[in-house]
């Protein structure tokens, strides 16, 4: 049923078929972690998202945004880290282009699942972008959704560099990738 919290209410079997009930009628909401904004997570060159945020700033659709979902654990993030910071402050007086980081360990984003660290996502800009879960989990045409996938240079899910714990090898980085 993914990431629901039950009601503060014993378990019984009635208790726990009614939960299942609201959950797959719709009237309960996941529950997804988020860390609280940061007071200053639009000062530095990279912006700090975090679930509580990720919407409002990567969805605009007036922005560019580029977004690296990283693991504090993961050594490829720590190593792309200066990279990342040199491409935010290349653009940082781009006011079309943010260029964004959240901790997917402590961060959940319904519908945008991470399986590897670190991940790469680019929201263009432009119209619908509102439009959010149609087609990333919810029913409705998947050509009417947004592209969550695209990254910059028009290449689809690079290969991940660091896979979550107990989730396989390390895969080779993608060289087409900048």
């Amino acid at each position: 049923c993914g990431p629901y919290r039950p009601c503060d209410q014993p378990v019984t079997a009635a208790s726990v078929a009614a939960f299942c009930h609201a959950v797959l009628g719709g009237h309960i909401q996941p529950y997804l972690l988020s860390q609280e904004v940061p007071p200053d997570w639009d000062q530095r060159p990279v912006k700090t998202l975090v679930g509580k945020n990720f919407e409002q700033v990567a969805f605009d659709e007036t922005k560019n945004v580029f977004v690296k979902f990283y693991a504090p654990w993961c050594a490829h993030c720590r190593e792309m880290a200066p990279a990342w910071e040199a491409l935010a402050e290349k653009y940082q007086d781009h006011e079309d282009i943010v260029i964004a980081e959240l901790d997917a360990t402590a961060n959940e984003l319904e519908g945008l699942p991470v399986r590897s660290f670190p991940t790469l996502k680019y929201f263009p800009a432009g119209p619908g972008r509102k439009v959010r879960r149609e087609g990333w989990g919810e029913p409705g045409p998947p050509s009417q959704a947004p592209d969550p996938g695209r990254v910059l240079g028009g290449a689809r899910d690079p290969q991940p560099t660091c896979p979550l714990p107990g989730h396989g090898e390390q895969a080779p980085v993608n060289p087409d990738l900048p």
